[in-house]
Order: structure tokens, then C-alpha cells, then sequence
């Protein structure tokens, strides 16, 4: 897995830490609010496993990482990347230690082919991250409440119960 950001020319391009192509600030890894470093930046070509990924805007972050937007360029499909950092001498960092990133992608396989699961297409470690790559699903609930005025009538909360439950049953 690699990590290169286009540029104009190639012979002006400066490698970071392990081989990452550097941001325009000189630095390969961008600090978020929460204190979770991202491996990426908007406008950065993530390779893995052979698959070139453009990473897009972030989604979002959370406790355990960070969300970004991002297009498989072999067949532009919009995908979603999750990065968890994994610090070393932490016990997520271990190889025998399950992390929350790890524990969402088993759900994801035993829950595969039911209505609202995202397809993934891979999962494992990145540098100091473990990432999770797959299908971006749209909006969030919390968009469509915002969107509605935060406000939802009950034929709409009833809906999305159905689709709770639906999406939670036991293929």
C-alpha cells in the first residue's frame, strides 16, 4: 500500500516517512480535532492492493478515526475510507488485539447481503492506520433530520424503524 499525491511534475515531488508523497505543507499526516492524525489529505491517490483510490472530502470523525470520501479510479465507484490510528505500545496497535475498525468489518461480513450493508472491499493496516474501505451509502440519518428541519413526522419515524429492523434481521 502506497500513498502518492498528483502532482506537475514528478521530479518535484519530496518523499516523506515511508515513502508517502508530502502534502504542500511539508507534512504527511494532517491532525484533526479530535487529536486523530489521517494519513490523508483531500486531492491524495491512496493505493491498495493494487486499486487506486482519490481520496474526496471528509465524511466525518469520531473517537476512533476519521472518514473520508473517496472514488475507485479502475471503475469510479464512490467508496468511503475509514482510518483508526494504531499507536504503538497501545494495545489496539497489537496484532492479537481486535480494534472497534476491526470489530465493525466482522459485522459487516456476517451481516453481508442484507439491505443497507455496505459492500467492503478491504480491510488492514496502513502505515499507523487501520482502514476499512467500502461502498458510500449517502446520506446519514442525521442529514435527512437536518434536512427535514430536525424534524421527522411519525410516518417517517415508523419508516425507518421498518428499515432498522429490516437492515438488523438475521439473513
Amino acid at each position: 500500500m502506497s500513498l502518492h499525491r498528483p502532482t506537475k511534475k514528478a521530479s518535484s515531488r519530496a518523499l516523506g516517512p515511508r515513502g508517502h508523497l508530502k502534502n504542500q505543507n511539508n507534512s504527511t499526516n494532517t491532525e484533526s480535532a479530535a487529536g486523530c492524525q489521517s494519513a490523508v489529505t483531500c486531492g491524495d491517490i491512496l493505493r491498495v492492493k493494487g486499486v487506486l483510490y482519490k481520496v474526496g472530502k471528509k465524511l466525518g470523525e469520531g473517537t476512533f478515526g476519521i472518514v473520508y470520501a473517496a472514488i475507485d479510479l479502475s471503475n469510479h465507484r464512490l467508496v468511503a475510507i475509514k482510518f483508526e490510528r494504531c499507536e504503538p505500545g497501545k494495545p489496539q496497535f497489537q496484532t492479537n488485539h481486535k480494534t472497534q475498525l476491526q470489530t465493525e468489518y466482522e459485522a459487516y461480513g456476517k451481516l453481508k447481503g442484507s439491505d443497507g450493508i455496505p459492500n467492503v472491499y478491504y480491510f488492514g493496516r496502513h502505515g499507523l492506520h487501520n482502514i476499512l474501505i467500502l461502498d458510500q451509502l449517502g446520506p446519514s440519518l442525521e442529514d435527512l433530520f437536518d434536512g427535514c428541519g430536525r424534524k421527522f413526522t411519525l410516518k417517517t419515524v415508523v419508516m425507518i424503524g421498518k428499515q432498522m429492523v429490516r437492515g438488523t434481521a438475521w439473513p
